[in-house]
């Protein structure tokens, strides 16, 4: 018996809502499709063959590098890796390239993850999504984004 505090629910309410929870639920497991374009998860030092460090601070003497390191805090060293800066008060840049795409009509989702254990007073980090550049040691600002 279906009891709604002391009045009885109908049954053809009763059926509504079991095929109303009943479809939420199949809509939980329905397959998903998503289209990858670019994933990198910095797992050892083979993402220095897909990275390019530009140099477009290099003359000005403000050019920091990166080491992959998992930080001060991670749960296990060797998944928990990402790139790190080495220097405090630099400028830092890297590119990656990507087979050009085409996401119209349709989301387009960008994750990434960041972490600051330096004490900065200034900083922070953004992502820039554009046209491949002739030269990506020269990639900084101004470079052309979407």
């Amino acid at each position: 018996r279906s009891h709604f505090g002391s009045r009885r629910l109908p049954s053809f309410i009763l059926s509504f809502l079991v095929m109303k929870l009943s479809s939420a639920l199949l809509s939980l497991f329905a397959p998903v499709s998503a289209k990858v374009y670019f994933v990198e998860e910095f797992k050892d030092d083979s993402w220095r063959d897909r990275w390019v460090d530009s140099e477009w601070k290099k003359d000005a003497g403000s050019q920091g590098s990166f080491a992959l390191s998992a930080g001060k805090y991670h749960n296990d060293p060797a998944i928990d890796q990402g790139l790190k800066t080495q220097e405090d008060a630099r400028h830092f840049t890297t590119s990656a390239v990507f087979e050009p795409f085409s996401n119209e009509g349709k989301p387009l989702v960008i994750q990434y993850q960041m972490k600051h254990e330096q004490d900065i007073e200034c900083g922070g980090g953004y992502i820039k999504i554009g046209p491949q550049p002739d030269d990506q040691k020269k990639f900084g600002d101004p470079t052309p984004y979407y």
